[in-house]
């Protein structure tokens, strides 16, 4: 296979992951927005049967946290001077995947049951992001796309750089190191 054959390929995973994090950003902002109606219309059918109270045509708050039937936080819509950010929780009430937004950059991610975060994907001014962890939170693998070219990162089980390819305007390189993270083999 050619490098060009590899470009073209890579390319190719990379048009395709993004159309799929969009596609995954459509469902969770869905799922909240269906969230909060169901929510809100509970709520009105609640207070319906209550004697016919009205609801508010609009609600405002910093904070708010959806619970479960056993008080366990659920979903918790948040602002700061940052920005606002959608988390969804377990059970238990550990957050297990969210979304953030800031006048710079979008986050989506997602963790395992014990708190370390599994997957991010991030969109800013700069460029995209897709960064994968172990069960542990080590880096495992990352894909960059930005304005200085793109770059995958694959990680050992340590944790350090096993192989990198780098595109840019110069030319691909790609990058192998040994598992002290020394590099030992680059081309061209």
């Amino acid at each position: 296979m050619t490098t060009e054959e590899r470009l073209e390929k890579l390319e190719h995973e990379l048009r395709r992951t993004k159309r799929c994090n969009r596609w995954l950003l459509a469902v969770v902002m869905a799922t909240a927005g269906l969230t909060l109606y169901w929510t809100l219309f509970n709520t009105t059918s609640s207070a319906m049967a209550q004697g016919g109270r009205t609801v508010p045509d609009e609600i405002s708050a910093r904070n708010f946290v959806l619970v479960d039937a056993k008080g366990k936080p659920r979903v918790m819509l948040m602002t700061d001077h940052e920005g606002a950010s959608l988390l969804m929780c377990d059970e238990n009430g550990k957050s297990n995947a969210g979304l953030s937004v800031s006048p710079v950059r979008l986050v989506l991610a997602q963790a395992y049951a014990k708190g370390e975060t599994h997957a991010e994907l991030s969109v800013g001014q700069d460029g995209s992001e897709l960064i994968l962890f172990d069960e542990s939170g080590r880096l495992r693998a990352g894909l960059t796309a930005g304005k200085d070219g793109t770059r995958l990162v694959l990680s050992g089980q340590n944790g350090k750089t096993r192989a990198r390819l780098v595109v840019d305007k110069d030319m691909p390189r790609l990058e192998m190191y040994d598992s002290n993270d020394k590099l030992f083999w680059s081309a061209p």
